[in-house]
């Protein structure tokens, strides 16, 4: 796994003249020239496609619709189709998607929205999920701009009306310009799970016309020591939402799951690699590795060989302990697509966690050579070797042992495979045109 790219930058420690002073002063700039936050009024103008609220039930929209009980908990999800045309695909086969996992303790404090952007510039990243954002208006975009560069990046969050309240959790997902120009479906449904779909140029297969998508979740489990009453609770929206993805749809999970799997065990290879840090597995690290395997996901965060510190996301400040609990998962089927995945302590953001990355690049399997021999059955219509045939099928038989009639059956069928061969030969293979 070597992550020197000439086209991705290498994250380097910030500079210690970057304090939060300058930040404070980027983020005030961004505020006058209205890039940090965008008002209801220029939403239309900022986002291409039309957004709803997470409590809007209207089929006339545009777009995919979620509605979400006063639960938060039971998603439905209404049939209408969005299209619109895409100026630029960011999945298409072996170009590189970069995608992220980010805790990033809040948003609301002056300067983190500038310091997040000097990351996600740094590092080329395409798609990030964040967590504990504490911005729970899902209804609305906001720009992720520092005036020092000239990229921008697509904020969309999801919260609810108690984490609303007590000022908590929130989830959200950043996207690049690339991503946001095939961004098909946005899924806010609480302060915990959130989605998005993104549209491919790759189909599904050459006789039908559906392309494949990217779908990707947003996540922020309870922490381990809350009660199995929360957990469930989350668990079973996760579900929900898993339950959202078509069959031809790419699934990656991604977020703060606040689970411990430790080092997985032979039996357990389907559902992730062999390396990671090696400490005691959780409750909710037992809840993952459970959701994985029903949901047939593949943790790649467990699947690469790096340094100990490169799999470290979060550093207990009470305990003094390095543990690993954000992780990235795919789908099993296409886990080779992932082709490198560490996490990231040098950022600007002020955060005690670690920014998990991974490279994402469609790949397929070449086609598959068929090691079958067959005969050439041609050859026959020469007497010669029909002659040849006969005869060395004739000996085969008298030196043939009649005992039972199944013997007896497979050694007349080797003798006659075998004559065959030794008279007529093999077909040639064919050579695929290019």
């Amino acid at each position: 796994m070597n992550f020197t790219n000439k086209n991705i930058p290498i994250l380097h420690r910030p500079s210690r003249r970057i304090k939060r002073v300058a930040l404070s002063v980027e983020a005030n700039r961004m505020d006058r020239r209205k890039h940090a936050t965008v008002s209801t009024s220029n939403l239309s103008s900022l986002c291409p496609i039309p957004l709803v609220s997470s409590f809007s039930q209207n089929p006339t929209q545009n777009c995919r619709n979620v509605g979400i009980s006063a639960t938060t908990q039971v998603v439905t999800i209404q049939d209408a189709r969005f299209t619109k045309p895409f100026q630029r695909f960011p999945i298409k086969t072996r170009v590189p998607v970069n995608i992220g996992a980010f805790n990033v303790r809040t948003l609301m404090q002056s300067g983190q929205q500038a310091a997040l952007a000097l990351t996600l510039n740094s590092l080329n990243l395409d798609i990030c999920c964040l967590s504990e954002t504490r911005i729970q208006d899902s209804s609305r975009v906001i720009d992720l701009k520092v005036p020092s560069q000239t990229t921008c990046y697509k904020l969309r969050t999801s919260g609810d009306v108690q984490a609303a309240a007590a000022g908590q959790a929130g989830v959200g997902i950043v996207l690049s310009s690339a991503a946001e120009s095939a961004l098909l479906n946005w899924i806010p449904v609480n302060s915990r799970l959130c989605a998005i779909r993104i549209a491919s140029g790759v189909g599904v297969s050459v006789r039908r016309s559906t392309k494949r998508s990217l779908f990707v979740i947003s996540a922020y489990a309870p922490t381990n020591c809350s009660s199995d009453t929360i957990k469930d609770e989350f668990y079973d929206s996760l579900r929900n939402l898993l339950n959202l993805s078509r069959s031809s749809d790419i699934v990656i999970l991604t977020g703060d799951f606040n689970a411990q799997v430790g080092l997985l065990g032979e039996n357990e290879q389907t559902l992730g690699g062999r390396y990671g840090i090696d400490s005691p597995r959780s409750d909710n690290g037992e809840r993952l590795l459970q959701l994985c395997g029903e949901y047939n996901l593949f943790l790649s965060s467990t699947s690469f060989r790096n340094k100990p510190r490169r799999y470290c996301t979060w550093y207990s400040p009470a305990t003094s302990t390095w543990s690993q609990i954000d992780h990235i998962a795919i789908s099993y089927r296409w886990r080779g697509c992932i082709q490198g995945c560490r996490s990231y302590w040098s950022t600007y953001v002020d955060t005690d966690h670690a920014l998990v990355f991974c490279r994402f690049s469609l790949q397929f399997d070449g086609e598959k050579v068929n090691n079958h021999s067959r005969l050439a059955t041609v050859n026959f219509n020469n007497s010669n070797v029909k002659e040849s045939y006969q005869k060395e099928l004739t000996l085969r038989l008298a030196s043939i042992n009649r005992t039972d009639v199944t013997e007896l059956w497979e050694q007349i069928s080797n003798s006659m495979t075998a004559a065959s061969r030794l008279a007529c030969g093999q077909r040639p293979k064919k050579c695929n045109k290019h």
